[in-house]
């Protein structure tokens, strides 16, 4: 592809899906008090949609933008008010990410391939929170258990990084389908009070699947 011929700017949608590893502050928290087998890892994958911009400098690198969004999902408070279990591991609510970063490769006619490195923030509006504990007896008789009782959601902001790859097949001279695959790491930063909140990073599947119009 002659550099005359690149066309510089991109835009498209596509569907999102995150296959997120566990972010309940709560299995953290029973295993900084050393409760392992309170803690149960819960992974879940959830989806939604998004919109790309994408500047070329060359053919080789690009400077690009995404917004994502997942809708709402049953939150704690929903699944109270319908009687349902309580401890099942809270989804966070609705997700907005923001990314924003540069894209380096190959691009041939037809096809391209490429890495990236997007930082950004993502926000959940329901993120769960511990706001307080209590010591309970022990069944057996032994040590009275500490344990997490009470849990809240409020929305929270945490920065977030995408690395991972990118192909892209160029239909027309004006038309792409493009897929990403990508690792989302989130750093849950420690929320109050912070000896039950501690921060703690996760690394998450990201895949992307749309199409884009390039002028």
């Amino acid at each position: 592809m002659n550099e005359t011929k690149l066309k510089r700017f991109e835009v498209g949608g596509h569907f999102t899906i995150m296959f997120q590893d566990d972010f309940n502050p709560a299995n953290v928290t029973f295993r900084q008090f050393g409760f392992n087998d309170s803690a149960q890892n819960v992974r879940r994958y959830e989806s939604g949609f998004g919109g790309r911009f994408t500047y070329n400098i060359n053919k080789r690198l690009a400077v690009e933008g995404e917004v994502n969004f997942t809708p709402s999902i049953a939150t704690l408070n929903d699944r109270l008010s319908n009687s349902e279990p309580a401890n099942i591991a809270p989804p966070g609510g609705e997700k907005l990410q923001i990314l924003g970063g540069v894209k380096y490769g190959i691009r041939r006619k037809n096809f391209g391939v490429f890495a990236k490195l997007r930082p950004g923030a993502i926000r959940f509006n329901a993120f769960p929170k511990i706001t307080g504990r209590f010591i309970a007896n022990s069944p057996t008789g032994g040590q009275p258990l500490d344990v997490l009782l009470f849990q809240q959601e409020h929305p929270a902001f945490f920065f977030n990084i995408d690395a991972g790859g990118v192909f892209e097949y160029y239909l027309s001279k004006r038309t792409v389908f493009r897929v990403d695959v990508s690792d989302t790491i989130i750093r849950y930063n420690s929320q109050e009070p912070k000896d039950l909140n501690p921060s703690f990073t996760r690394h998450n599947l990201q895949i992307n699947v749309g199409f884009g119009f390039r002028f």
